[in-house]
């Protein structure tokens, strides 16, 4: 059950049928609970790049630097 804001109760005294307005607040939370995905997954990938860039040896991106200078050796 969806909690409503003041202004929302008002609105279904003006004429809303009981319940007519649960299924815009699903779309709204569906929406949301998307957008949500959508944001977590850009912060992994950008946790991902910044790792590699601070911490290079813990990600093995330097890993063709690391072998060229062991071959110079």
């Amino acid at each position: 059950m969806a909690i409503h804001r003041k202004e929302e109760t008002k609105d279904y005294s003006k004429g809303f049928a009981e319940g007519s307005y649960e299924w815009i607040m699903e779309l709204k939370i569906k929406r949301l609970r998307l957008e949500k995905e959508k944001l977590e997954k850009r912060i992994n990938e950008i946790y991902h790049e910044l790792t590699e860039i601070l911490f290079p040896e813990c990600t093995g991106a330097d890993k063709g630097e690391t072998q060229a200078k062991q071959n110079e050796k």
